[in-house]
């Protein structure tokens, strides 16, 4: 007999270089317009369907997220993806994630219908889909008929899509990069402690050479240039909010935050 579900969360993985408005937007009204318990952003380390050099530093990348979402306290961010080797794929991710929260958490992936439609060049997406529900966000009033044809195709996994609009901003990652390059302002696209983060390093300057980051094995924490010091405690702290396991993911400020897991620009990844 199955495990029944005590708590559900999305799993909203993708570059997010850098992380923006549009991300958190959809991040929020899929977890309220979908009775999600929380949702944990997971950057790519390496994605697979980007070429090496095509995406800024992973730690910039995950420190951003931590900066991003620090107001929420139903948002949580995830280095799962930054301490495994090789190219991220998504199924592993979701094993890793499935395994450290345990069988009452039901994990549902939140991706942008782009990258869904394209789901059959992902790893093993047939073991992906009948482990994990997948919500597909999108703005309203988007055609819709190929993820139907898709659903078809499918045919008993593609009970495993959902659809989920969700409000359009016009915010895009690569925008945002190009507008930096250019000297214009990005300010209101992504939020102030982003902003000031992106500046501090001179990230996505046309004469910036990207400052490194150096991280312990299991980033255990990150040392950016300037003496700047985020935390990323790996391994048993508070335990969550929910009593489900111990907290493992962080916030900018160090502190271990409720969580159930040690673990583009649209969500997902080919993935």
């Amino acid at each position: 007999m199955p495990a029944s579900h005590s708590l559900t969360i999305g799993v909203m993985g993708g570059t997010f270089d850098p992380i923006h408005y549009g991300h958190l937007v959809a991040a929020e009204e899929a977890m309220t317009g979908l009775g999600l318990d929380e949702v944990v952003f997971v950057p790519s380390a390496q994605p697979p369907h980007k070429p090496p050099g095509d995406v800024s530093c992973a730690q910039h990348r995950y420190v951003m997220a931590i900066l991003a979402t620090t107001g929420n306290r139903r948002f949580t961010v995830s280095p799962v993806e930054l301490g495994r080797p090789g190219p991220s794929y998504t199924i592993d991710t979701i094993d890793e994630l499935s395994g450290a929260y345990g069988p009452h958490v039901e994990l549902r992936l939140i991706t942008g219908l782009d990258a869904l439609l394209e789901i059959r060049t992902w790893r093993e997406y047939r073991r992906l889909l009948a482990g994990c529900r997948i919500i597909a966000v999108t703005r309203p009033g988007k055609d819709v008929s190929a993820l139907t044809e898709l659903t078809l195709q499918l045919g008993d996994l593609g009970g495993q899509l959902e659809l989920f609009p969700v409000t359009a901003l016009a915010i895009s990652a690569s925008d945002i990069r190009r507008r930096v390059r250019q000297g214009q302002s990005i300010r209101y696209l992504v939020p102030d402690a982003v902003l000031a983060y992106i500046e501090k390093h001179g990230l996505y300057r046309a004469d910036n050479a990207v400052a490194s980051l150096c991280a312990c094995p299991q980033l255990g924490c990150l040392e950016a240039a300037g003496g700047e010091k985020v935390i990323c405690r790996y391994g048993p702290v508070k335990e969550s909010l929910h009593q489900q396991g111990p907290a493992t993911t962080a916030r900018a400020e160090g502190e271990a935050v409720p969580s159930k897991r040690p673990v583009e620009d649209e969500p997902g990844r080919t993935r």
